[in-house]
């Protein structure tokens, strides 16, 4: 199961959002309030769902300016990954976030809602991080 933003215009160039995507300090900025347990270094990061669970993260794949795979970091209820594109425009560039999971019929209907807000809220405070 697929979820994604829109490609979102931002006016800031790849490098800038490149580099605030690459480290996993800043990702607290773009997550939903209903987290605790936040810790982060520049390579993981692993926080707590209100009535989800705990979620930990790494960098699977990085490529400067364009692109950058996340994946679980430890054990995890379901496999998932997230992808950033990053693609130059003419003034600043446009960024789309894709998180995959692969889900059972039962997990999907758990968590189909819950992970689409998960997107969703991403793309929210990413325009207004970059607005």
């Amino acid at each position: 199961m697929t979820f994604q933003t829109p490609e979102i215009e931002l006016h800031k160039s790849a490098e800038e959002v490149y580099a605030f995507f690459s480290d996993f300090n800043n990702f607290k900025k773009i997550l939903p309030d209903n987290i605790s347990d936040w810790q982060a270094d520049a390579d993981h990061c692993s926080f707590t769902f209100k009535n989800m669970g705990k979620m930990a993260l790494k960098f699977e794949e990085k490529t400067p300016f364009t692109f950058l795979k996340i994946i679980p970091h430890g054990k995890a209820p379901f496999e998932y990954f997230m992808t950033c594109n990053i693609t130059t425009q003419e003034i600043g560039c446009k960024v789309k976030i894709t998180f995959d999971a692969s889900l059972n019929p039962f997990m999907k209907m758990m968590a189909e809602k819950p992970l689409s807000k998960f997107v969703g809220i991403i793309e929210e405070k990413i325009r207004e991080i970059f607005g």
